[in-house]
């Protein structure tokens, strides 16, 4: 990232499907947008988004990213790569479900 002199945030450089990085004049941060990505964040640690969108989620996000290493690695050959994938993908739901019933309720004000 770089800061104009304006005070502007745009990226410095990009990084294209199969090929390098390359400088980026294009893309711009516009004003507000750190501010709404905290301000959803921050419903989410208050608990304003529903608690049974969390295990799915993370189920997700768990999958998807074993999903991305067995593919940088081997491409899909591997013959335990599914059940790997899976195997995250469950751990990504049970998280999940720890995290719904753990979740930020408890931790207010020290209960």
């Amino acid at each position: 990232m770089r800061v104009l002199p304006d005070g502007t945030i745009r990226a410095y450089l990009m990084h294209r499907p199969f090929g390098r990085w390359k400088p980026d004049d294009s893309t711009e941060i516009k004003p507000g947008t750190i501010e709404c990505v905290f301000d959803r964040l921050g419903r989410i640690l208050e608990g304003q988004v529903p608690g049974w969108v969390v295990p799915p989620l993370m189920t997700i996000i768990f999958g998807g990213i074993a999903s991305y290493v067995v593919y940088m690695q081997s491409g899909f050959l591997h013959p335990f790569a599914f059940w790997f994938i899976g195997a995250l993908a469950i751990c990504g739901f049970v998280g999940g479900c720890v995290i719904l019933w753990k979740g930020p309720a408890h931790f207010d004000d020290g209960d």
